[in-house]
């Protein structure tokens, strides 16, 4: 009797070492290629073996890693259109997407998938293809826009998911990590109006976006730390990074919350720690690593990188993981939106070179 298996591959092209002059960073590099490359079927899949369905919020890791590998922007394009035509009756997209998932309707991600329209135009100069989303990005928006109560601030929606970040942050509501996605989505979408030239829809977005930013401001900073919630239970590297994306506070304090948030990325105790900000997951540290480019601080970036993702190179394994610690019972240990470091370390070394 002989066995055979069928292997199916996306088309990607052959592998593209890093080249960093590091071997350390160079395996790191190769391990979050191979996990793009495992975790690709006709477009990105979050995972092997579990659903090994295309998320909206994972893809925005992903087609940053492939845009280093590649100029094939098919699946990134793929996924903004068919959530889009999924989207619901209010304007509120589908998270799993294509499919019927609607225990899984991720609030935050239609705000991750702004993100992925501003990085289509980013990549392709396609102005003519984000007009053909427009109208779904104004419904959305305007549906959220329902949402903001008499304080300024929004509130998730009723039997739909607030998903944050798999950290163990605080999910009461109103919620500053919420906000602020919120609040960014807002301001890359007045960025992207302008840039079409619409002028309403800019002015309209810029409103919001200032009138939140006040609320946010006004509900969560306090005593030099910005909490997620207004009780004061935890303050998080996510929040804070989503602060210094959205220009939230002076230079001078966004990066006194940067020193903590590296800080604590430096200390490899996976764990809640008093009196530091909650840890933000492998996912979710895309947006600390955004911050920490944003405020010209690559080596930072390099040394996160080195320490929290070299851990797996070092102990064999070939893949990255969902989080820092799988040991839930269908815990993956091939997740493609935690392979992001291979855009970073190519943008920080890329930053170190320039004078």
């Amino acid at each position: 009797m002989r066995f055979f298996a069928n292997v199916a591959e996306y088309p990607l092209p052959a592998p593209q070492p890093l080249n960093s002059g590091d071997e350390e960073l160079d395996a790191i590099a190769a391990m979050c290629e191979t996990t793009l490359r495992a975790c690709m079927q006709e477009t990105f899949v979050d995972c092997v073996w579990r659903e090994s369905s295309q998320w909206v919020g994972d893809a925005l890791p992903e087609a940053l890693v492939m845009s280093h590998l590649t100029d094939d922007v098919r699946p990134l394009l793929n996924v903004i259109t068919v959530a889009a035509k999924g989207a619901y009756p209010d304007g509120v997209l589908p998270s799993v997407v294509p499919g019927e998932v609607h225990a899984y309707t991720i609030v935050d991600y239609n705000f991750m998938w702004i993100e992925l329209l501003q990085l289509a135009l980013k990549l392709t100069g396609d102005t003519a293809f984000i007009r053909t989303q427009w109208p779904v990005l104004q419904r959305m928006l305007d549906r959220f826009a329902r949402d903001v109560g008499d304080d300024g601030l929004i509130r998730s929606q009723p039997g739909r998911r607030l998903f944050l970040d798999w950290a163990p942050v605080s999910r009461n509501e109103p919620n500053a990590i919420y906000n602020l996605h919120y609040l960014l989505g807002l301001q890359i979408a007045c960025a992207l109006a302008e840039r079409l030239e619409l002028a309403a829809d800019a002015a309209t977005w810029h409103a919001r976006a200032e009138n939140l930013q006040h609320a946010v401001r006004e509900a969560f900073w306090r005593g030099a730390r910005w909490w997620d919630d207004r009780e004061r239970t935890t303050y998080s590297q996510l929040s804070a990074a989503l602060v210094v994306l959205t220009q939230s506070l002076p230079s001078h304090e966004c990066n006194r919350l940067l020193d903590a948030v590296v800080q604590r990325s430096l200390y490899l105790d996976d764990g809640l720690l008093v009196g530091t900000p909650v840890l933000a997951s492998p996912f979710m540290h895309h947006y600390v690593f955004e911050a920490l480019q944003m405020m010209g601080r690559p080596q930072d970036v390099i040394d996160i990188i080195r320490l929290r993702w070299g851990r797996w190179v070092k102990a064999g394994y070939p893949t990255t993981w969902e989080n820092w610690n799988v040991d839930f019972p269908d815990g993956s240990q091939c997740h493609a939106f935690s392979a992001h470091p291979r855009h970073h370390l190519a943008v920080a070394l890329s930053a170190l070179k320039t004078p």
